[in-house]
């Protein structure tokens, strides 16, 4: 084998080898998220969570959970595609498992500035996913405690309370080919209004269909 040969030769396994490596998949990871927190940390642990769901949300990466801690967060938020939020956390907890929404509320408050939650991500499949808060104070013109537009998010075991519309959809509102995956959630003390003011807790427009 020559030398010209011989370094052809490690040239393509080179190229091979860093071919491999990057069709290698990310790990996903877990960003926590507590009312002591600070933005400029990490979130990988409890010790070192983000303040602000918002902000975990702009670290994470399809495939990521995000934990946060019970408390009040005065925020409205951004869905991700395929990445995951849960409420329910002390702050300790190592196993998703640990949690508890029920006694340790994890409460979004819009602060009636705006929709709490928004979903207009095309195409976002069940895996994108709001799951264990309080979701309360929204105020919007399609929703007012969760917008859903030309995507599948899971909605699950949530209280959606207080929020208005001044359209459809006082709790959820889905449209425009939106078919989100609602399951188990307290939808109570929501208000539509308007001369479009159907649907107080849920209201599906144009042929979608919100599944259960």
């Amino acid at each position: 084998m020559t030398n010209m040969t011989l370094l052809k030769f490690k040239l393509l396994a080179a190229v091979g080898c860093l071919t491999m490596m990057t069709a290698l998949p990310l790990e996903a990871k877990i960003l926590h998220v507590t009312p002591a927190g600070s933005d400029a940390a990490s979130g990988l642990t409890w010790t070192n969570a983000k303040k602000t769901v918002a902000a975990a949300i702009t670290a994470s990466a399809a495939g990521d959970e995000i934990w946060v801690a019970q408390g009040t967060y005065n925020e409205r938020i951004q869905l991700k595609n395929e990445v995951a939020l849960y409420g329910g956390f002390a702050g300790s907890e190592t196993l998703r498992e640990q949690r508890d929404w029920s006694l340790r509320p994890t409460i979004l408050d819009g602060g009636k500035g705006g929709i709490v939650v928004r979903c207009e991500i095309p195409f976002a499949t069940p895996a994108t996913r709001i799951d264990g808060f309080v979701i309360r104070n929204g105020q919007g013109v399609l929703g007012g405690g969760i917008a859903c537009t030309r995507t599948r998010p899971t909605i699950a075991n949530n209280r959606i309370i207080q929020n208005i519309s001044a359209g459809p959809g006082g709790g959820i509102c889905c449209y425009n080919g939106a078919d989100a995956v609602i399951i188990n959630n307290h939808i109570a003390d929501n208000k539509a209004s308007g001369d479009d003011a159907d649907g107080g807790g849920i209201a599906a427009m144009s042929g979608d269909s919100p599944g259960t």
